[in-house]
């Protein structure tokens, strides 16, 4: 008897919007049975190097791209496609709209987006086809939020302006209103309190794996 795959939903949006906690919020409500969590980038043991040089290391865009890539193809072959075949759920904190909103948008390198789409039609597109719950906040308000939330620290994408951040919320709804309207889920966590964000996202979940 074939088991059907698992549904790999992801939680995206900018700095401060609260990703983290509604992603804590949900595997608490939902537990670890059917279910695999992980994030992006450091999702694997080789990943989490890689984390530690994005997020610390000034480097150039397109090394940042390619460490994104290379951090998401080991991703994709040791954790969430194995997890996925055995009828697992994936939850993802940040996939690939992380990437193409802040490398390409932030960082003002259209000419990376070539790049971008055929790594992208290579490591993730022939295996997955990802829902992504997008965390909506504007750049100012989610910026207050980053240092002091769980005794966090500011990275170095933290740092940047808020001009920087606009370009890449503005990404992420260009990116967005492609795709088809049941592959997405808009959250304007602006606008709600934390624990009505957080519900929304798990309702959000439940809907998802139960069609």
């Amino acid at each position: 008897m074939s088991i059907d795959r698992g549904k790999l939903i992801v939680f995206e949006g900018g700095d401060g919007a609260g990703k983290g906690t509604c992603f804590e919020h949900v595997r608490k409500n939902l537990g670890d049975e059917g279910f695999v969590y992980t994030r992006e980038p450091g999702g694997t043991d080789i990943g989490k190097d890689i984390r530690a040089l994005l997020l610390e290391e000034e480097m150039s865009p397109e090394t940042e791209l390619l460490l994104f890539f290379a951090d998401r193809a080991e991703h994709m072959k040791k954790k969430i496609e194995p997890a996925l075949a055995t009828g697992k759920h994936v939850l993802c904190d940040r996939f690939t709209l992380s990437t193409y909103a802040y490398q390409i948008a932030g960082r003002e390198r259209p000419e990376l987006e070539a790049l971008y789409r055929e790594l992208y039609a290579h490591i993730v597109a022939p295996h997955v086809e990802p829902h992504y719950i997008y965390l909506d906040v504007e750049p100012e308000v989610g910026l207050s939020r980053v240092v002091g939330e769980h005794g966090t620290t500011k990275t170095r994408f933290d740092t940047e302006s808020v001009t920087f951040h606009t370009r890449v919320r503005e990404a992420y709804h260009k990116e967005l209103v492609c795709m088809s309207e049941d592959r997405y889920t808009i959250i304007d966590t602006g606008a709600l309190g934390a624990e009505q964000a957080q519900e929304a996202a798990l309702q959000v979940v439940k809907r998802i794996v139960e069609q």
